[in-house]
């Protein structure tokens, strides 16, 4: 517990959020990742009403999962041949990407979303190769997605808008459009940990736009958010502080 307390007090306000820890065996690991043959996050399952492991795959899938499983329209063979044929499509451009094969790459995703509009992770992943590839076409298509596709999913618009503020070699930042994701996600964020999220990486691209008065407000929201992870006070003291830090920075580029 004290090691992963450490990592995520050094993680500051990038882990905002409750953190579970496996045990010393590693028992989660081996029966839900090792199992699937899976080594990474973000990863979602769900257990269905008896108990049973029904699907596994990227959080931004969920919505539309748990409402087949609800209203019982879920079928499970269909669901893991789904699976498998995007498992292996995924990989499939993951290669085309790496050998900077863009162009196969978005027409491999084109395809899976001509066939699943609402894989909405998809949508992420062309928007950061499109960022790679063309700049004006990925802002364009963004802003596609900002009116459509991904207009009522906070969790896929705060990703868009990381890969504005994170991609460090982009030619001419389009700061507004991360802005205007963050703000949407705003209006549709019902969870304090997340809103936390967001709001750091809001202020954050105001700060690259030169923006540090509304940098300050933003960071000051995310810290008002803090009551939500009191629970886990291990980690509180050490994001409160990172975010102080932040904050702090943001004051004195404003002249505060």
């Amino acid at each position: 517990v004290q090691r992963v307390a450490k990592v995520v007090r050094k993680m500051g306000n990038q882990i905002s959020y409750t953190v579970g820890i496996d045990d010393p065996k590693q028992f989660m690991a081996n029966a839900l990742l090792k199992a699937f043959g899976l080594d990474g996050i973000p990863q979602a399952f769900v257990i269905d009403q008896n108990g049973i492991i029904a699907w596994e795959g990227h959080p931004l899938d969920l919505d539309g999962i748990l409402y087949n499983l609800v209203n019982k329209t879920f079928d499970f063979n269909t669901a893991v041949l789904e699976q498998y044929k995007k498992d292996s499509i995924i990989k499939r451009i993951v290669v085309e990407e790496k050998q900077h094969h863009y162009t196969n790459a978005i027409g491999m995703i084109d395809q899976v979303l001509k066939e699943s509009p609402g894989k909405l992770y998809m949508c992420v992943y062309k928007f950061s190769i499109l960022l790679k590839m063309a700049e004006d076409s990925a802002y364009l298509y963004g802003r596609e997605l900002l009116a459509g596709q991904c207009k009522n999913s906070e969790a896929a618009l705060y990703y868009l808008s990381r890969e504005i503020m994170e991609k460090g070699s982009l030619a001419h930042p389009d700061w507004d459009l991360g802005i205007d994701f963050t703000k949407r996600a705003l209006e549709l964020c019902m969870d304090d940990a997340v809103c936390i999220n967001v709001l750091t990486n809001q202020a954050a691209l105001y700060s690259k736009k030169g923006d540090f008065k509304s940098a300050v407000n933003s960071q000051t929201k995310a810290m008002s958010y803090l009551k939500a992870i009191r629970e886990i006070s291990q980690l509180h003291d050490g994001i409160k502080d990172s975010l102080q830090k932040q904050l702090d920075l943001y004051k004195r580029e404003a002249g505060n």
